[in-house]
Order: C-alpha cells, then sequence, then structure tokens
C-alpha cells in the first residue's frame, strides 16, 4: 500500500528536499530538519491545501479531493537561503501565525517565548535584538562603581565633527571604536544576554545608533574607512569575543541603510572571522520609492540604493547578504495593489544579484484582509522566483473571494 518514507541529508539548501516514487510509496529526504517539513507541505499542496491566513480562518481546502502522487523525482532548492518577515518584536505570540510561516515554507522569525520550541520543531532560524547597542549604552545606565557610562567612559562615544563630547547628544554620533575596553564592555553584555533570555537564538540583530550620517572623526575612526568599514570592525570585535567565549553557533546581524552610516560599501577588506562565521547584513532601502523598481535607474531615489546592492554584491565576500523590504508599513496604509507588480520583479532582481536572504517590515499575526496578498507573495517568491505570476494571482483571488474573485 501507499507509504512515506523519511529522510533527513545533511545538504545545505535552507530548506530544500527530494520526493522520489518508489513503487506505491514515495521517498522523501529533506535538506536538514525544515526542509524535510517543506517536502511534507509539498505533499499536501499537491493535494490541493493552501493557507492564505494564519488560523483556520484562513486554510484553503481542495474542492475535490484526490490522491496527486509525485510521477517522477521532484528535487527542489529555494530561491533564497533565508526566508522570514520582521515582526515587530514587541507582538503578541501566534502559535497560528509560526505555523503560516512555516506552511508558505519561510525558515526565519522572530523569537517569541511561548512559541519558540515550536520554532525549533518545525527547524526554523530566529532572530532576537535591533538597536541593542543604543540600548547598552545609554549615557544615563550606571556602572557597578555607581557612576553612569558618561561619567566614567566620556571616550566611548564618538567624536562629532566639531571636536566636542556632549552627554546630551553622545548617541547622536557612532561610537568611538579606538578602545578595546568598550568591546570588553560590549562583549561581556552580550555575552550575558545570548547565556540568558536570548540563549535558543540564532540570529542576533547587532545593529548601530540612529545617527543619520555622523561617524566620529578622532584619528582613529578615520583611518578605518568609511561608516560600513567602522560597522565591520565594530561587529569584527564583537565576533571575536563571541568566538573565544560562546559555547554555540551565533550569526551576528549587522544593518545597512542611511540611519547607521553604513549603506555605502565598505573601503577596506571584510574582515575574516565575520566571513569566516558567514555573518549576515540585511540592505533596508527605508527611503525607497515604489512607484519604480528599485532596479529602475530612471528613479534618482532609487539609483541609490540599486548602485549599494550592485557594489555590496560584488564585495561582500563570505558574508550572507540580505534584502529587507518595507511591503507592509502604515505610510502605505497596506494596500497590496502596491505591490503586486513590484514584489516579483523586484525578488527576481534581487535574486540575480547575489541576494540569499529576504525580509520585510512589519508583519503583525492578526487581521490581515488585504495584507495577505503581499505576505504570501513575499513568501512565495523568497521560495521560487520562478513562480508562474498569472497562476499564483488567478488562484490567490479565486481561493479568497470566491464569487468575488473578479470584481477584487
Amino acid at each position: 500500500g501507499l507509504f512515506i518514507e523519511l529522510k533527513i541529508s545533511e545538504e545545505e539548501s535552507g530548506g530544500g528536499f527530494l520526493l522520489r516514487p518508489d513503487g506505491e510509496g514515495l521517498m522523501m529526504i529533506g535538506h536538514g530538519r525544515n526542509g524535510l517539513i517543506n517536502g511534507a507541505y509539498e505533499v499536501i499542496r499537491r493535494q490541493g491545501w493552501r493557507w492564505l491566513e494564519p488560523g483556520q480562518y484562513g486554510e484553503s481546502a481542495p474542492e475535490k479531493p484526490h490522491l496527486n502522487w509525485p510521477k517522477e523525482e521532484i528535487v527542489f532548492r529555494p530561491s533564497f537561503r533565508y526566508r522570514g518577515m520582521d515582526a515587530f518584536r514587541t507582538s503578541n505570540d501566534s502559535e497560528n501565525h509560526l505555523k503560516w510561516l512555516s506552511r508558505n515554507r519561510c525558515n526565519v522569525c522572530f523569537r517569541k517565548a511561548a512559541t519558540g520550541k515550536l520554532a525549533d520543531k518545525l527547524g526554523m532560524f530566529s532572530r532576537q535584538g535591533g538597536h541593542l547597542l543604543q540600548t547598552m549604552l545609554q549615557p544615563n545606565n550606571l556602572l557597578p562603581n555607581g557612576k553612569s557610562l558618561w561619567e566614567t567612559h566620556p571616550e566611548w562615544y564618538g567624536l562629532p565633527s566639531d571636536g566636542k563630547r556632549r552627554k546630551e547628544t553622545a548617541i547622536h554620533c557612532q561610537l568611538c571604536l579606538a578602545h578595546e575596553s568598550l568591546f570588553d564592555y560590549l562583549g561581556e553584555k552580550i555575552l550575558h544576554i545570548l547565556d540568558a533570555e536570548f540563549a535558543d537564538v540564532d540570529i542576533l540583530d547587532l545593529w548601530s545608533f540612529d545617527t543619520w550620517g555622523a561617524t566620529c572623526s578622532c584619528p582613529f575612526c578615520v583611518e578605518l574607512g568609511n561608516g560600513a568599514d567602522q560597522t565591520l570592525y565594530l561587529l569584527s570585535q564583537i565576533r571575536r569575543r563571541l568566538d573565544n567565549n560562546l559555547r554555540r553557533q551565533i550569526w551576528l546581524n549587522g544593518i545597512l541603510y542611511e540611519g547607521t552610516a553604513s549603506m555605502a560599501p565598505p573601503t577596506r577588506k571584510i574582515p575574516e572571522n565575520l566571513q569566516a562565521a558567514k555573518d549576515i547584513l540585511i540592505i533596508y532601502p527605508i527611503k525607497r520609492c515604489y512607484r519604480h523598481s528599485i532596479s529602475d535607474f530612471d528613479c534618482t531615489m532609487n539609483r541609490l540604493y540599486e548602485e549599494t546592492i550592485s557594489a555590496w554584491s560584488q564585495c561582500h565576500g563570505g558574508l550572507s547578504i540580505w534584502i529587507g523590504e518595507y511591503y507592509n508599513v502604515s505610510r502605505f496604509e497596506d494596500l497590496p495593489l502596491l505591490f503586486h507588480s513590484l514584489i516579483p520583479s523586484e525578488m527576481r532582481h534581487y535574486h540575480s544579484s547575489g541576494m540569499d536572504g529576504a525580509t520585510f517590515m512589519h508583519d503583525f499575526p492578526v487581521a490581515w484582509g488585504v495584507r495577505a496578498l503581499s505576505k504570501l507573495q513575499h513568501a512565495q517568491y523568497a521560495w521560487d522566483v520562478q513562480t508562474d505570476d498569472n497562476r499564483f494571482f488567478d488562484e490567490y483571488f479565486t481561493r479568497k473571494y470566491g464569487n468575488y474573485s473578479r470584481a477584487m
């Protein structure tokens, strides 16, 4: 009779799988735990199931169930190795939302306390963190000696262009990287949270201050290079301390956009320890134009981002470069029609540019409505950039709106 035999291989494709017919049965080989789950969902999809939104409301069952068994071997490797959505870090846990991500082949999630173990079972990588440096280095934070950080170490804060450090504007400039004591302090703080509340996190978001251009003007920092060079140097110093003291694998995730003065590509060699660890950098085109494709050079707003993407794709070495889009932010009122044609073409462009991760802001677990289209598109095209556009849209509108699909 029918059977499915499950195996896990050591191939690292980011969740790919192999389905091989074997008589009346099926051999399912997953590339890791996540790949095996994706293979299982592929078999279920072939029977006609879809998941348009989290929870039972979003489930779309086949109208006429029948057994649709693969007739020949299928090998699938996802277009982007890492696929996820940037949730609000303070949003509530949602088991249904996590299952939706998994059923739509995402493999990166923001770790939440109540659902973290379920994410592990689903073979997902978990992220946490953000602008941690800003939290750890508030000038008024007290040290064990009873004095504030500013009172004890004013030299840690970047030297403004006018040559005067001020407490009230201390974090309006990137850090001064000339001090080993700063890295020792940060290394100890980060190791502590990785052993405590982030003990099960796979990816630590460690983002620089939002200064919108200001970097330290001391001779040491100037010699390091531009904002990206300084960001990589900071991450490299933290990476060295993690490698020496942390007994598990963790990826550091930096951020590339104007606010952190790190969008332009580095002028110096990328640190080898970051490349060896395959640490992550996400490019966020925060001020881009959505009337035009990101690759439209005639759009002056987007030209800067396209030049950035092209430059980083040529120099990133062993780093993992992701795109972090803004297909779901409030200034667009979450209207999917702004993006329904952009997402397919841009995901293909990002993929051809060598990016191996895709995420977008901001995701939340409930009340999607028309927002479901953008989320489904992002998940689908991160999984397979060769998706048939018309077939995808026809299926989505038919399943979601039934008799009203054409009007919608």
